[in-house]
């Protein structure tokens, strides 16, 4: 039922808006958050991801979430 739901209907919001997931992400990482900075660098290995900032800071993290296009975040990625 809810597959045939959704055919008929591909187009989905939140009840206060679509700045609700956001707003939920943002509140549950907190601390984990950092906004107003850009990514230079993505590197991948066994112990998860090398985040590198554009000011030189580097980060470790075991998930990116990114809503870059494609052509931009490959720009990103470190090829071994």
């Amino acid at each position: 039922p809810f597959i045939q739901s959704m055919r008929r209907f591909p187009l989905f919001s939140f009840k206060d808006g679509m700045e609700t997931l956001p707003l939920a992400l943002a509140q549950h990482l907190k601390e984990n958050l950092l906004l107003n900075r850009a990514a230079a660098l993505l590197a991948f290995d066994q112990k998860g991801i090398e985040i590198q900032l554009d000011d030189g800071q580097k980060i470790r993290a075991d998930y990116v979430v990114s809503t870059l296009p494609t052509f931009a975040l490959s720009s990103l990625l470190k090829l071994q």
